[in-house]
């Protein structure tokens, strides 16, 4: 018989959904309260361990990621050959060269686990749409849910192409952008392609489009739970009606 240990895994983001479920559990409306009876059979309660459990593993990843490319540009700057390797077109090495593996790794730690966790709480959502309130939402409603609350959602895209472009088709390589000399602040640029020249915008992803991708993503898992909670409140009042 295989002897099996289990480990305390217990993400603290799991209290996300706690209000959700909780107006659920203990709705005024007898039938809601009758269908949340599915709440664990239909997989809900796993879908939403499974989102915060992404968003602790995209958040230690996320972490990693800073630390490495901190280490970077320390050591650039500490090297004091910024100014000539740029003016000679030359590539700086690191004294540790697996700082560059470290950061693309986590690049692509980020893409996929960003675009899982997407993905994930559109489950959740749909799941959710159907058991509970007995209906059924498209992606198009819950982008929708998002950009209304103020939320752009241009970072959507970004993590569709890249997740695709990276998983299937290439590997991301980084570099450097001086975003400021005084004082130096220095940026990646993940590149879509080997590239001399950074014209085009569309074959790279700055620094800051990813910072954007992270914080829009954890804003709409928030949002799509509090635009669920409306759905709820809108469907108590029409079951409160329907019985008058």
């Amino acid at each position: 018989m295989r002897e099996v240990l289990h480990l305390d895994f217990n993400p603290g983001s799991v209290a996300w959904l706690g209000s959700l479920q909780s107006r659920v559990a203990n709705s005024p409306s007898p039938e809601l309260r009758k269908r949340y009876e599915a709440w664990s059979s239909a997989g809900l309660g796993e879908l939403a361990l499974a989102i915060a459990t992404r968003l602790g593993i995209a958040k230690r990843v996320e972490e990693r990621l800073r630390e490495s490319i901190t280490t970077l540009a320390r050591e650039v700057e500490e090297s004091g050959q910024l100014d000539s390797l740029i003016a000679d077109s030359s590539c700086f090495r690191p004294s540790d060269e697996k700082v560059l593996f470290d950061i693309c790794s986590g690049v692509d730690a980020c893409f996929f686990e960003w675009r899982s966790l997407y993905e994930v709480l559109g489950k959740f959502a749909k799941t959710f749409a159907i058991e509970i309130l007995h209906t059924e939402i498209t992606e198009a409603q819950l982008k929708g849910a998002v950009s209304g609350s103020g939320v752009p959602i241009e970072w959507m895209e970004l993590l569709r192409d890249n997740r695709k472009l990276f998983f299937h088709q290439t590997a991301p390589w980084i570099a450097l952008e001086i975003t400021s000399r005084k004082p130096l602040v220095l940026a990646i640029l993940v590149m879509k392609e080997n590239l001399s020249s950074f014209e085009d915008a569309e074959k790279f992803v700055t620094e800051a489009e990813l910072v954007q991708a992270s914080n829009g993503l954890r804003r709409a898992v928030d949002v799509v739970r509090d635009w669920l909670a409306e759905q709820v409140v809108t469907l108590e009042r029409e079951l409160a009606a329907s019985a008058d």
